[in-house]
């Protein structure tokens, strides 16, 4: 399916939408962006002559969407349709551009349509813009969703909940968390009552008492409304508000609309004045706005509660100083950095704001893909969503809240299996590329239903998280056979932003087709690497290798993942070639005593058993190898000794995720303490145990019956490995074997 997306201007709103987009881009689907703010300017500069440059504009894009054979173009709220022509109609109604020509087009409303530019498109809402049957309209808000389907006529609305961008809201484990507590305050919260100040002195607030002291104050507002419609209706009118008050106060997680249906099947004298309501839109909206106000008290009181209790930090311009409100207040911080705050909170509060009804917003998603616990008010529906309990923590009151984040605060796993949980769901459920996939295939029935067929999209998913050409998220362990591979491999592929898979192989027969190198009982290889030369040269074929190997690897990364690291033992017979085909990538150095290399090879079971002897020269050369690649690109490498890996595993696993470019999670360590999803080519041994062990650091002294490894083939093994190899990577012990001495040679 091929889209056309009309970028907003702005900030928030606008990486909001692009995460939108970018989501549809990763199932599969070809996406066209039109910047829409040089075209509005463009409009704003014409001035009282707009209307003699918005048609011409409006066929450009109309030509835009044929020539390019766009099955679908979509906008934030209603930005393309307005900038675009409308359409006025002899019964007084409204058709939009894209509408006219029979162009499908989605709305991604962030708000309910008639709170838009302050109430400004009730007019447009009424005059039946947003009925056309070519419309699609996104709302996270099921009850205004609701509202928009059954009073304003809308077609093709699609109430879901938002979803979220992993790539962007992800764990920051690098972050120390600071807080008990992190909590984002949004615009337009009150001041608070002399009720509700009094309430805040309360260990358990009463919150009736609150919510009634509220609808109180609003009876002025209610009455003025009252008065604004026609004299015969006045009375049923009061009747009928006062009844969704009461309601409201009965029950606050139904709809508006709901109230209203049930106060009508209560008394049915009250139809006339809930007829007059609902065909009135602009009163509509004033009226369950105002009693919506009920609630404008939850989110600052839970803020200014909860911080009186906890180390809290605040995410947010709004002052909070009427409230007496404790605690740090970090200020705007960019949609783009949301995260890094996240991160510092072992919870994170999310209280949905006083004009939704039911529904969920973005934040309980972004919080839960952050990694942080999440503190949720009660919403109608968020048992949907997620498990109470076990994936989110959700609350009812104030004194709810405070018992329930005292208790998980008090055992430090509950915080992180909650958020461990949480963010396990949200992946699974609940990311925008998710959500967009059901909205598509709406939209392909739409065309089905008009004898076309969209395309389809790629069988493979483009990932936004990928492995570039050049390798910037690849890393490559060096080492021989049995010197820890496996071990390394699978504490590394523990780590949740770590991919190790198991053994790859596919680099070593591409690199050497050009040179000709390795066997093939099928063809010859050298007259293979000549007729490949032949047609294309060094370069060319360079970007076919990087190209290939984004394609391989790029899958192989989790959706916040920073890096993959091949783990091959044959890449050492390739390793010169690696950094040229890889300029960006990153380089780990495992190395081993090279007696315990020897002796690992001489007993593992996979082979026949060898004399020392000849195990000897393979070894050492791969040592040497080692130390000349090291001296070569000093600073794209990081050593790794298995004799720490396996006796102080937290420090070896500390410095390699420092050079990585991440923190350390002590699930490396556990290895064994989870299912390895890749078991591929590696050493069985590693299955025997949950995490690295001693046992085996100095085998060649003699163990399972085996002769020790006598003197005089120790010091072979150093004199053919080197002295300067031996001392670079920190074997003194077995350099010190070819330290001249005056006793005679043991052995």
């Amino acid at each position: 399916m091929k889209i056309l997306a009309f970028t907003p201007p702005g900030t928030n709103s606008r990486r909001f939408f692009l995460d939108i987009v970018q989501s549809i881009g990763e199932l599969g689907h070809e996406v066209l962006q039109f910047e829409l703010e040089p075209y509005i300017a463009v409009l704003e500069a014409m001035g009282e002559h707009v209307e003699r440059a918005i048609e011409p504009l409006g066929k450009i894009v109309l030509s835009l969407i044929e020539t390019n054979g766009i099955d679908l173009s979509m906008a934030m709220w209603s930005g393309a349709t307005l900038s675009l022509p409308l359409y006025l109609q002899a019964d007084g109604s409204t058709v939009s551009f894209l509408d006219d020509h029979g162009h499908p087009h989605l709305h991604y409303w962030w708000d309910a349509p008639h709170w838009y530019h302050g109430g400004k498109e009730i007019k447009n809402i009424a005059n039946g813009l947003y009925r056309g049957a070519h419309q699609f309209h996104y709302i996270n808000n099921p009850g205004t969703g609701s509202e928009m389907a059954s009073l304003m006529g809308f077609k093709n609305v699609i109430p879901s909940p938002n979803g979220v961008n992993p790539r962007l809201f992800l764990p920051r484990p690098e972050i120390p968390k600071e807080y008990d507590l992190v909590f984002v305050s949004g615009p337009g919260d009150p001041a608070p009552t002399e009720v509700m100040l009094q309430e805040l002195e309360q260990d358990d607030p009463d919150v009736d008492r609150i919510r009634k002291d509220v609808a109180m104050s609003l009876r002025p507002k209610l009455d003025a409304l009252v008065q604004s419609v026609d004299g015969s209706v006045r009375e049923p009118m009061r009747k009928l508000l006062d009844a969704m008050v009461e309601a409201r106060l009965a029950d606050r997680h139904s709809p508006a609309l709901v109230h209203l249906q049930r106060a009508v099947q209560h008394d049915v004298a009250l139809a006339v004045a809930a007829d007059a309501l609902i065909k009135d839109l602009a009163l509509y909206v004033k009226v369950t706005d105002t009693i919506r106000q009920i609630e404008k008290w939850e989110r600052p009181f839970m803020v200014a509660y909860l911080s009186r209790h906890f180390n809290c930090l605040r995410l947010g311009q709004q002052s909070y100083n009427a409230w007496g409100i404790e605690g740090d207040a970090s200020g705007f911080v960019e949609y783009e950095r949301q995260s890094e705050v996240y991160a510092k909170g072992r919870f994170a509060l999310n209280v949905m704001r006083w004009q939704d009804d039911i529904g969920v917003n973005s934040k309980v998603f972004e919080i839960t893909a952050c990694g942080a616990a999440c503190l949720q008010a009660f919403r109608g529906g968020i048992d949907e969503l997620f498990e109470d309990g076990k994936e989110i923590l959700v609350f009812k009151t104030p004194g709810e809240a405070r018992q329930q984040l005292t208790e998980a605060l008090s055992a430090r796993s509950r915080v992180e299996e909650l958020a461990e949980a949480g963010r396990a769901r949200t992946l699974r459920d609940h990311t925008w590329a998710s959500r967009m996939e059901g909205v598509l295939d709406l939209v392909s029935q739409y065309w089905a239903q008009r004898g076309r067929t969209v395309g389809k999209p790629a069988k493979i998913r483009i990932s936004a998280n990928r492995v570039s050409p050049t390798g910037d998220r690849v890393a490559f362990i060096l080492a021989p056979m049995r010197s820890g591979f496996t071990l390394l491999r699978k504490m590394l592929d523990g780590h949740p932003r770590l991919t190790s898979p198991p053994e790859t192989w596919f680099l070593l027969p591409l690199l050497n087709l050009w040179n000709g190198e390795g066997e093939s009982p099928q063809y010859n290889v050298r007259q293979a690497a000549v007729a490949m030369q032949t047609v294309t040269d060094r370069p060319t074929f360079v970007e076919a290798c990087r190209a290939y190997a984004s394609e391989l690897y790029s899958p192989l990364l989790s959706a916040d993942g920073i890096c993959v690291i091949d783990k091959t033992p044959m890449d050492m017979k390739i390793a010169d070639q690696l950094p040229e085909i890889f300029p960006d990538a990153k380089f780990i150095i495992l190395t081993r005593d090279p007696r315990g290399t020897v002796w690992s090879v001489r007993t593992w079971e996979k082979v026949a058993t060898q004399p020392i002897e000849q195990v000897i020269p393979g070894t050492a050369r791969s040592f040497r190898n080692q130390y000349e690649f090291a001296q070569r690109h000093p600073d794209r490498c990081h050593v790794v000794h298995y004799e720490l890996l396996c006796d102080d595993p937290k420090a070896a696993c500390t410095l390699l995720c420092e050079f990585l470019g991440t923190s350390f999670d002590a699930a490396m360590i556990n290895y064994g303490s989870h299912a390895d999803p890749r078991p591929g080519y590696g050493d069985e041994k590693t299955l025997e145990h949950q995490r690295p062990h001693t046992n085996s650091l100095r085998r060649w002294e003699g163990d399972d019956g085996h002769e020790p490894m006598r003197l005089h083939q120790q010091r072979e093994l150093a004199e053919q490995c080197s002295a300067e190899a031996l001392r670079f990577f920190g074997y003194d012990e077995l350099a010190e074997l070819l330290t001249p001495t005056l006793a005679g040679s043991g052995g």
